[in-house]
């Protein structure tokens, strides 16, 4: 079952933004950062992760599991979080231009949103935007100490606005922010949220029992998470790829393996195993 934690500092920010009696604000902070985060999710459920918990920070959640991802997986489950957001605030503003009477009622979610948008593709660890930057640059250790001082440096001018605020209109976010930023900065990710399927999968076997040999013709357009429930402890599969009648390839389990870790689970066989370079 899927765990939802609440990390301190976002524990803090929800006292804040109550004790200052914004009630609104809240209720579109969180709001968004759970839609935030359910980009994350689905995006990583859909290139074959499974989560097994949600940490929430003041700003989405902590994309923890991101150095197990492929590159391209990286990329894609980074930018989902923003792109929701971003495809949030498109909505609303379109609704203006439609109803102008909602313009007072979804302001606050559009800002809301738009923070949220802009704060984690700040090229700072462990934000968004450094994910990506990890992985375009070659020398992923070097961009990953670079992205930490980033971080450090961010979170140090947040707390500065903090400050400034504190002769004004006091500004609680900021300084919140800036202690998540140092905090991840600090002391990096925790233990993965996201878990590649395949890591669920009995494909390795008791040898010391004897295993059922099963057969299964698969046509080439079907996709490979529907060989997925398939593969059970006690038995080894093999499947026989056919274009039409016409038999392409076989693929068995520790193929299969390497298939679904390697390429989308919503391709189908004929796609991967082209780009597999296996036809």
């Amino acid at each position: 079952m899927l765990k939802i934690r609440f990390h301190y500092l976002f524990i803090l920010l929800v006292i804040a933004l109550l004790l200052l009696g914004r009630a609104q604000i809240l209720i579109c902070s969180v709001t968004a950062v759970i839609l935030h985060e359910a980009g994350h999710a689905l995006a990583a459920k859909n290139r074959g992760y499974v989560m097994e918990k949600i940490l929430l920070m003041p700003y989405g959640a902590v994309l923890c599991g991101g150095e197990n991802f492929t590159r391209k997986d990286n990329i894609i489950i980074a930018l989902s979080g923003p792109l929701v957001n971003l495809a949030l605030i498109l909505i609303c503003v379109s609704l203006w231009w439609l109803f102008p009477e909602s313009y007072n009622y979804t302001l606050t979610f559009v800002e809301v949103n738009t923070a949220i948008l802009l704060f984690n593709l700040l090229p700072a660890f462990p934000l968004d935007g450094a994910r990506v930057l990890t992985v375009i640059f070659k020398n992923r250790l070097k961009a990953l100490k670079i992205l930490r001082m980033s971080g450090l440096l961010i979170s140090f001018i947040l707390l500065a606005a903090f400050v400034v605020t504190a002769f004004y209109e006091i500004n609680y976010t900021l300084g919140i922010s800036a202690v998540f930023l140092a905090f991840g900065a600090l002391s990096g990710t925790k233990k993965e949220a996201y878990v590649h399927i395949s890591k669920n999968l009995p494909f390795t076997k008791n040898y010391n029992q004897p295993l059922e040999v099963k057969e299964y013709s698969v046509q080439a357009k079907i996709q490979l998470f529907k060989t997925v429930r398939l593969i059970k402890p006690d038995t080894l599969c093999v499947f026989k790829i056919y274009d039409g009648k016409k038999l392409i390839a076989t693929v068995k389990e520790d193929e299969l393996e390497s298939l679904i870790t390697g390429f989308d689970l919503k391709d189908n066989f004929l796609t991967v195993l082209k780009k597999a370079k296996r036809i």
